[in-house]
């Protein structure tokens, strides 16, 4: 039986002095980013910067795709002129960045607090914000939604801890309008407002077993099959993979259906009203293709893509997914991992954004007795993982979206999972690989410790034969 204490709110000198750091390493590394290099394309606007760009000059008709991704670019436009040029526009965005992330910093000294974190912090601290995301992303490419998106999340995983559910439906209505899974994992969290702290088993060895020999079976025969049967031979292991995590994570029943499904039908319907036919943009048809047709032989692509993503943490919520889905559930942050699972199968790590900060949390709560040593070698592996000293514009790009698979443009794709090149794939799963065997062996290491040192006390207390 798990119980975790969500609503206590005592901070050590400790815990203010480790936030205190954090936040020495987060203004280190938005000097790093705002000095350095900045995306080629367009000028520094980036592909879909360009329509958020002209959406902060020239607030106007969008299509569904950037209705629900406005509100940034509706933000930036208060504070830009009309003939804003694009390095006006780069800098607003930059400021917006910058204080999303400081705001999201303050909320996971919030969040940790509630969860009562110990060494848990620094885990959470590295997930959330020296990802490849938070530490190169955010600066390298400036006019996204991303850190605004991060920021809603964050704040709705606050709500839901401290159980403020009308500022949990008030959230979602408006983190709808900069990132269109909110909208979803709102609608889960008010459905499903208390935890359960029921054991659930993971699989069965046996059932476990014969799942694996079933899929190995059918990739044998779809890769025989040639076409578009190799690229679901492809998908099939991860599938198979997720829908296990899903698994453990579910739970029933929901509670509040109506505040949930008000929650995703009002967002949805601002958008069909605001939204006009320009085309541009990805398509739900887009994403199923991207699930079900991956690019055939790069098993197990989206963790791949994620790990390098979003580093040694979500490598630690794979090797320990056990303990993280059974915090998830006791913490209710479960429905918002689950209905966004789906979205790991289209290898685009951004589309697990929103889904993030609630993973990570429950990492950091079900490894929070790590020690300190096991701590150095994660902030080691997060170091390299985060990228931010790896320079990107090394050489002029090609114009255009041509040759996104060589190199110097591969260097920002390898960590987008449809784009990764054979090469890059195959360095990076051998690298995770090896993050996950040493923080593997760190943390049984210590269990290990743990348990020898239980026996030795027990040896202590436990009589001779002939003193009985």
């Amino acid at each position: 039986m798990l119980c975790f204490p969500v609503l206590r709110k005592t901070v050590t000198t400790a815990a203010r002095k480790s936030h205190a750091a954090m936040l020495v390493v987060v203004a280190l590394l938005a000097a790093i980013g705002f000095s350095w290099e900045i995306v080629q394309a367009n000028g520094g606007l980036g592909w879909d910067g360009v329509a958020y760009a002209e959406l902060a000059r020239r607030p106007g008709p969008v299509n569904t795709y950037y209705a629900s991704r406005i509100l940034p670019s509706l933000i930036v436009s208060l504070f830009v002129p009309v003939d804003a040029d694009n390095a006006q526009l780069i800098a607003a965005f930059r400021a917006l960045n910058l204080l999303c992330v400081f705001g999201s910093l303050i909320l996971w000294a919030r969040i940790s607090n509630a969860l009562q974190l110990r060494s848990g912090r620094w885990i959470g601290f590295f997930g959330l914000f020296l990802s490849f995301q938070a530490a190169k992303q955010f600066y390298y490419y400036p006019i996204l939604t991303d850190s605004f998106a991060m920021l809603c999340a964050m704040a709705m995983l606050v709500c839901q801890l401290e159980h403020r559910r009308i500022a949990l439906f008030a959230l979602t209505i408006i983190a709808s309008f900069a990132w269109p899974t909110a909208s979803l994992v709102g609608a889960a969290l008010l459905c499903c407002p208390t935890g359960d702290d029921t054991p659930k088993k993971l699989v069965g060895l046996p059932i476990a077993a014969a799942t694996l020999a079933v899929s190995i079976l059918l990739v044998l025969v779809l890769h025989l099959a040639g076409g578009p049967g190799r690229a679901l031979a492809t998908a099939l292991p991860s599938y198979v993979l997720i829908a296990i995590a899903a698994w453990t994570l579910l739970y029933w029943p929901p509670r509040f259906l109506l505040a949930g499904l008000t929650a995703l039908v009002i967002p949805w319907l601002i958008i069909r009203l605001i939204a006009s036919d320009i085309p541009g943009g990805g398509t739900p048809a887009m994403l199923v293709d991207y699930v079900l047709y991956p690019q055939a032989g790069k098993f197990l692509l989206p963790f791949v893509s994620l790990g390098a993503y979003w580093g040694p943490v979500f490598v630690l919520a794979c090797v320990y997914w056990s303990r993280v889905s059974a915090v998830a559930r006791a913490t209710a942050m479960a429905p918002a991992i689950l209905v966004s699972m789906p979205f790991i199968l289209t290898t685009e790590p951004r589309h697990f954004t929103f889904a993030w900060p609630f993973l990570v949390a429950c990492v950091a709560k079900a490894l929070d007795n790590w020690p300190r040593h096991s701590l150095i070698v994660l902030a080691a592996w997060t170091l390299f993982w985060s990228q931010f000293w790896l320079p990107i514009n090394y050489a002029p790009w090609s114009p255009g979206t041509a040759d996104l698979q060589q190199f110097p443009k591969q260097i920002w794709y390898m960590h987008f999972g449809f784009w990764m090149h054979w090469t890059t794939y195959f360095a990076q799963g051998f690298l995770l690989l090896i993050t996950a065997f040493t923080l593997s062996r760190r943390r049984l290491d210590h269990g290990k410790a743990d348990h020898n040192r239980l026996r030795q006390s027990r040896s202590r207390h436990v009589p001779d034969a002939d003193q009985r």
